[in-house]
């Protein structure tokens, strides 16, 4: 799905390995990360990358915990 966000085809496999380990290092920090969170903080980043979405990821969970 966050391929597909990004407009990138093939699913995980669209991403290089660093790419695959930083989001799976995210999912790490958080497993309640879900479908809504994902579609929302593509929205919310500035560029299409995974480290603009991954901010955003943070930026949600820090106002979930607030």
């Amino acid at each position: 799905m966050i391929a597909d966000l990004l407009g990138k085809k093939g699913g995980l496999g669209a991403f290089n390995a660093n790419e695959l380990e930083v989001l799976k290092k995210t999912w790490n920090m958080n497993t309640a990360i879900n479908k809504s969170m994902v579609r929302q903080a593509c929205a919310a980043a500035d560029h299409k990358s995974i480290a603009y979405v991954i901010r955003e990821l943070k930026i949600l969970f820090n106002q979930k915990g607030e």
